[in-house]
């Protein structure tokens, strides 16, 4: 009698945490359906080509489609932020394009706007899109403490179509200084920067990035860095929703106050020379 009672109790836990473990997958699927029905779209690549000391390098980065004017962003990180943060120059992209979807050619966008402190930098597309381009409002994004689910949709390579992918991690820890920051788990470190971050019902709640001292702080302490790395494995950190609308407000007015400079004269004219006019005096 004792062995057949103990035998129901052992099948009904088992089947409780069957059930349970069926439930988790189910809603960890539709989670996973919805980020990606929603929010994958608004995912593109930004290509480019970057000139350092006389040589030409193509390049991609990841970035997020924010506004459906076509306005993207994209963390610095892939520029050279690293470099230009402790002494060197920065680069700036030329010949830029967004690749989006399975777009291999892209279109022909620029650079807007650069934010160092944040590691971050926002690119215009030249060609407006009819219908608008698919986006990613930060504006309707959530707030997220420590413990909170996160998960990150991205692509693979263009060996594998830029399929999309749902990583999965947690808030594990959220900083106040030197700024307001969330620290994802390090199941979420293979994540590239300039990837959105959701929470468990999709709503955005930040973008990977990442923090970095100034010159002067890292020669007054040299291990800075590696003690951030120590904490924060890969440097990968999100900057909260909120502070990307309020940064992209700063981007779009900096922008607007700094009209686009002209064009460079061909090499064999002169400054102050139009084509076809004549000398100027000597």
């Amino acid at each position: 009698m004792k062995r057949s009672m103990m035998t129901a109790a052992a099948a009904a836990i088992l089947g409780l945490s069957m059930a349970t473990s069926a439930f988790g997958q189910q809603s960890n699927a539709a989670a996973y359906e919805k980020l990606v029905t929603e929010h994958a779209a608004a995912n593109v690549n930004v290509k480019f080509i970057l000139k350092a000391e006389g040589q030409e390098q193509e390049s991609e980065i990841p970035g997020v489609m924010i506004e459906k004017t076509g306005l993207v962003l994209a963390s610095t990180m892939g520029l050279g932020e690293m470099d230009s943060r402790f002494g060197g120059v920065a680069i700036s992209p030329t010949q830029i394009k967004v690749l989006i979807g399975e777009d291999t050619q892209g279109i022909d966008a620029k650079m807007i706007a650069r934010d160092s402190d944040l590691a971050l930098g926002w690119f215009q597309i030249e060609k407006a899109d009819e219908k608008g381009y698919a986006f990613l409002d930060f504006a309707q994004g959530a707030p997220a403490v420590g413990g909170d689910t996160l998960m990150v949709v991205s692509q693979m390579g263009k060996f594998f179509h830029r399929a999309n992918v749902v990583t999965e991690g947690k808030v594990a820890c959220v900083t106040s200084k030197p700024r307001r920051l969330l620290i994802p788990s390090i199941s979420l470190v293979t994540a590239d920067f300039g990837v959105p971050v959701f929470d468990a019902q999709s709503r955005p709640v930040g973008l990977f990035t990442a923090v970095l001292p100034d010159k002067d702080e890292y020669q007054s302490s040299p291990r800075v860095l590696n003690e951030i790395q120590q904490s924060v494995p890969g440097f990968k950190m999100i900057v909260p929703a909120d502070e990307i609308v309020a940064a992209t407000k700063r981007a779009k007015e900096t922008a607007a106050s700094n009209p686009p400079a002209a064009p460079e004269a061909p090499a064999d004219e002169k400054p102050g020379e139009t084509p076809g006019s004549p000398a100027a005096p000597k």
